[in-house]
């Protein structure tokens, strides 16, 4: 005796079957979109340097002695600031093609009104790269104020 109970289990498989080609075939048809999911790490990265960088420059050899940083705004030695900040971050003297470039600016307030005072670029940023800033609070003199104060040192980075 043959019964016909397995016919109804042969037409479920070959319906899921053809269910499950069918959606590979959309699927694999389908377009695909770009995500730049991790192009904000190369930002992040140039970032964490342009921080560090300004830490470094901004720690005293010594306790009680001004750092690397003050002593630039104090002597108003912009090209040997552009020089070394630009070393530090390129580990060379230089902004040529492969590297990071830099623009500085110090803001104080000065009767209060906020003050801005360019302090260095290695390159000229026209504004088609993508570029972030970073900041650091730092005590100096500068030129023609007088009377040391806290300062905002903001550099902003790019690539070329």
């Amino acid at each position: 005796m043959v019964e016909d109970t397995g016919q109804l289990y042969t037409i479920e498989g070959v319906t899921a079957g053809l269910i499950m080609l069918i959606t590979a075939y959309f699927v694999m048809g389908s377009p695909l979109v770009y995500t730049p999911s991790a192009s904000h790490i190369s930002d992040m990265q140039l970032e964490q340097i342009g921080y560090d960088v300004l830490l470094v420059m901004d720690t005293p050899a010594q306790y009680g002695a001004d750092s690397e940083l003050a002593g630039y705004i104090n002597s108003d030695d912009i090209p040997g600031f552009t020089e070394r900040f630009v070393q530090l971050v390129n580990d060379r003297p230089t902004c040529v093609d492969d590297s990071i470039c830099m623009k500085a600016a110090i803001k104080y307030m000065l009767g209060g009104t906020e003050m801005s005072y360019d302090f260095g670029e290695s390159g000229v940023y026209t504004g088609k790269e993508p570029a972030i800033k970073v900041s650091r609070f730092v005590r100096g003199r500068l030129k023609g104020l007088g009377s040391e104060r806290v300062m905002l040192m903001e550099v902003t980075l790019w690539r070329r």
